[in-house]
């Protein structure tokens, strides 16, 4: 054996005393291997999630719950949809006193006043009270009622309500969105006054009155700009609708809500007129219930 054979010989031998009491030298793990546990670990924490999901939407709370969130999503402005504690933080102490105070039996209410001060971010709060309640509400027949009420809560843009019938094709019945306003079993009408034509408002305040339905308007525009605009008749359908007559309340540089004079005259002349329309005792409950 050669000197050069000896030593690599050694070298071996060395190498292989080394293995047997170090070890295998340590190796590296592939991505897959170090992300695989990670990964498993969250399909399961989701797998979770979707059963624990599941069980809530298999109660009629649960059910409730994901129907108020689809309501928000879907049918309130977007700036609005936003957490209730935030929205009470943008309206004004005033506002919010009226809206707070507003009940199923409460009537309707205008609220007129200029910009920034929360008139339609305290409905949304209103919106958001009367939906929680209805979540909270038990499954008797006392409890659905308050649910189905709140769940046919209707929010339009006055704009939007004058513009539906301009773009639906004619000889197709009337334009949802006129429809849905004119079912809802509670209204509110954002921004009233943006309306270039006011006839299809007429037309929902006027179906709206016959029903008995509260609405809930929003103005900028003081009360007699609104009794000029859309007259006094008009006015009259917001406010005789239901058991309760409607308030009309003015913001303008007041430190509390008045109620408008003109409310006084109307309230005359409701006292001389006639009841209104009953509500059909066979409703079948898509025009809402008889209040």
């Amino acid at each position: 054996m050669t000197p050069a054979e000896d030593d690599f010989q050694r070298l071996e031998q060395n190498r292989q005393q080394a293995a047997e009491h170090l070890g295998e030298p340590p190796r590296l793990k592939s991505l897959a291997e170090v992300i695989a546990p990670v990964e498993a670990a969250y399909r399961d924490k989701w797998a979770r999630q979707d059963a624990a999901k599941a069980e809530r939407e298999s109660t009629p709370r649960g059910r409730r719950i994901e129907a108020a969130r689809e309501f928000l999503q879907t049918k309130l402005p977007k700036m609005l949809q936003v957490q209730s504690n935030v929205l009470r933080a943008r309206c004004s102490d005033e506002v919010l006193e009226v809206v707070d105070a507003w009940q199923w039996d409460a009537g309707s209410l205008l609220l007129c006043g200029p910009t920034r001060i929360g008139k339609s971010t305290a409905c949304g709060v209103l919106v958001r009270r009367l939906l929680s309640a209805g979540i909270r509400a038990g499954t008797d027949e006392a409890g659905t009622k308050l649910w189905e009420r709140a769940r046919r809560i209707e929010w339009a843009h006055a704009s939007d309500l004058a513009n539906a019938r301009k773009r639906h094709p004619l000889g197709e019945n009337e334009a949802p969105v006129i429809e849905s306003a004119c079912r809802a079993s509670l209204l509110i009408l954002d921004d009233l006054g943006w309306d270039i034509e006011p006839a299809p408002i007429c037309d929902v305040l006027n179906k709206r009155y016959e029903r008995g339905a509260p609405t809930i308007v929003t103005t900028g525009l003081e009360a007699a700009r609104i009794f000029e605009r859309y007259s006094e008749a008009v006015a009259r359908r917001i406010f005789d609708a239901g058991d309760t007559k409607g308030k009309i309340f003015e913001f303008f540089g007041k430190k509390k809500p008045k109620e408008h004079p003109g409310q006084r005259s109307l309230e005359e002349k409701w006292k001389q007129t006639p009841d209104r329309t009953t509500v059909d005792p066979n409703d079948d409950g898509r025009y809402g219930p008889k209040r």
